[in-house]
C-alpha cells in the first residue's frame, strides 16, 4: 500500500501541470493495476513455491527417516552378521574339538584293542601254562600213586599186621616185642595207611575243584591207623619204662610218670614226622 500511495502521489505530481492528466492518470492506474496484478501473481507463485518447498522438505524428511531406518537395518544386519561369524567360529572350534575327541577316542580304542590282544595272548599263554602244569601234576600224581602202590605192596608183604589201616586186635601190642626191623615196617605200614587216606582225599579235592567233607572211609582208615599206633607206642613205652625203673637214677631226678609221658610224646612225634 505504501508503494501504491507513493505511485499515486508521484502521478499526481506529474499530472498537475498537464492538461490531459486524466488520460495520463488512467494509463498510470492501468500500469499500477497491472503491477499489482503481477505482484499478486508473484505472491501466488511464492506461496505455491513455499508449499512446494514444504512438500519437498517433508519428502526430504521422509527420505531421511527412510535412510535412518535403512541405516539401522544395515547396522542390525551387520550385528547379525558379526554374531553369525562368531557362531560360525565357535562351531568351527567345537568341530575341531569333536575331531580331536574322535582322534583321541580312536587312539584309545586302538590302545584298548592292543591291550585286549595282549591280554588274550597272556590268557592263552597262562591257559597253556596251566594245562602244562595240570599235565605235570597228573603225571606226578600217577607216579605218586604207582609209588604208593609199590610201597603198600612191599609193606603188606613184610608187615605181620597185613593191610595198612586195618585194625587187628592184639597185633599192635605184641608188635612192640618184635625185632626192630618188623617194628619199623609196622610203623611205615600205619603211616602209609594215613598217607593213603590223605592222598585219596587230595585227589577228590582236585577232581571237584573244592574242599568237600572228609569221607567216612578216610576217617575210619585214619582212626584205625592212629589206634594201632597208640597201642604200639604204649607197648614200646611200657617196655622202655620197665627198663628205666631197673636202671639206677640220680637222686635228684627219680623216675616218674612225667618221664613216661615225655617218652610217649617223643615216640608219637617221631611217627608223625615219618608220616609227613
Amino acid at each position: 500500500l505504501d508503494y501504491t500511495k507513493q505511485q499515486v502521489t508521484h502521478v499526481d505530481d506529474l499530472t498537475r501541470d498537464m492538461p490531459d492528466k486524466l488520460d495520463y492518470l488512467d494509463e498510470e492506474v492501468d500500469s499500477i493495476r497491472t503491477t499489482i496484478q503481477e505482484g499478486a501473481a508473484m505472491a501466488e507463485e511464492l506461496k505455491q513455491g513455499l508449499k512446494d518447498m514444504k512438500a519437498a522438505q517433508a519428502q526430504h524428511q521422509a527420505i531421511e527417516a527412510s535412510i535412518n531406518n535403512i541405516t539401522k537395518t544395515v547396522q542390525k544386519q551387520e550385528q547379525k552378521q558379526q554374531e553369525l561369524v562368531k557362531v560360525q567360529e565357535e562351531a568351527k572350534e567345537e568341530a575341531q574339538k569333536i575331531v580331536q575327541m574322535q582322534e583321541e577316542a580312536a587312539e584309545y580304542a586302538k590302545e584298548m584293542e592292543q591291550q585286549i590282544a595282549e591280554a588274550e595272548n597272556k590268557a592263552q599263554e597262562q591257559e597253556q601254562r596251566v594245562r602244562d602244569q595240570v599235565k605235570v601234576m597228573q603225571a606226578d600224581q600217577k607216579k605218586a600213586t604207582e609209588k604208593l602202590q609199590e610201597i603198600v605192596a612191599v609193606v603188606e608183604d613184610d608187615d605181620p599186621t597185613g593191610i595198612p589201616g586195618v585194625n587187628k586186635p592184639g597185633m599192635a601190642g605184641s608188635m612192640a616185642s618184635r625185632p626192630p626191623e618188623q617194628q619199623q615196617k609196622f610203623m611205615d605200614n600205619e603211616a602209609i595207611g594215613v598217607a593213603k587216606a590223605c592222598f585219596e582225599f587230595e585227589k577228590l579235592c582236585n577232581a571237584k575243584n573244592h574242599i568237600p567233607d572228609l569221607s567216612q572211609d578216610a576217617i575210619m582208615a585214619i582212626a584205625s591207623s592212629t589206634l594201632e599206633m597208640s597201642a604200639f607206642i604204649a607197648g614200646r613205652v611200657d617196655r622202655w619204662a620197665v627198663g628205666q625203673q631197673m636202671m639206677d637214677r640220680p637222686a635228684d631226678d627219680p623216675f616218674g610218670d612225667h618221664h613216661v609221658a615225655d617218652q610217649a610224646q617223643k615216640e608219637m612225634e617221631t611217627w608223625i614226622s615219618d608220616t609227613e
